[in-house]
């Protein structure tokens, strides 16, 4: 009855199989493909058990079989295994250490989600400049985005591209320290930092 049981297209780690869709597949009679458990959350890339649904149901049974679901690693899950955590502990919302940095920051800013305190970036003024220091991870698809302000009432409004530091001390693996500089005639200037995680 199945000449060619369907694809599976490929799901991000911590998605259930109904992010996936499938495709292709052939039967003798009318019918349709759907996965067993669509909200199975698979752990790793394998078969997966899908069903074919006859229409005429009076007259054909229903027939189950696997197929191959890539699962891709997210980097950031990764990330958060590698410091012992799981489940909900690894949440890019979570907080399990209890300083009120979240885990998608962390990851972002080369922080350890497991030990309260750090900064996710620090500021240094004098009368001519301020200049904001961070950390920017090298893999994971983050974007960084510094920008800038002479007020806070004009809001951040200014872009500044940011550049590799001199210094490396400190820095942890997959990690470089980056720096952006506002020039202020008066002293006095606004900038933050902005990750965005895919």
């Amino acid at each position: 009855m199945i000449s060619a049981w369907p694809t599976a297209s490929a799901i991000s780690s911590g998605q259930s199989l109904g992010s996936s869709s499938l495709s292709g597949g052939t039967a003798s009679v009318p019918g349709s493909f759907a996965f067993t458990s669509l909200s199975s959350i698979p752990s790793a890339t394998g078969a997966q058990s899908v069903t074919f649904m006859p229409s005429d149901t009076a007259n054909y049974n229903t027939v189950t079989s696997t197929v191959n679901v890539t699962v891709n690693e997210n980097p950031m899950v990764s990330w958060a295994g590698n410091y012992g955590l799981s489940g909900a502990n690894a949440g890019s919302g979570a907080d399990p250490d209890g300083d009120g940095w979240s885990n998608a920051q962390e990851y972002a800013y080369g922080l350890n989600p497991t030990n309260a305190g750090g900064s996710l970036a620090s500021l240094a003024q004098t009368t001519n400049q301020v200049k904001i220091t961070f950390l920017q991870r090298d893999t994971g698809g983050i974007t960084y985005a510094v920008k800038a302000a002479t007020s806070l009432a004009g809001g951040f409004t200014n872009s500044i591209t940011p550049q590799p530091s001199a210094d490396t001390n400190g820095v942890p693996a997959g990690y470089k320290r980056y720096e952006a500089t506002l020039p202020t005639s008066t002293g006095r200037g606004f900038l933050k930092v902005e990750a965005t995680i895919p």
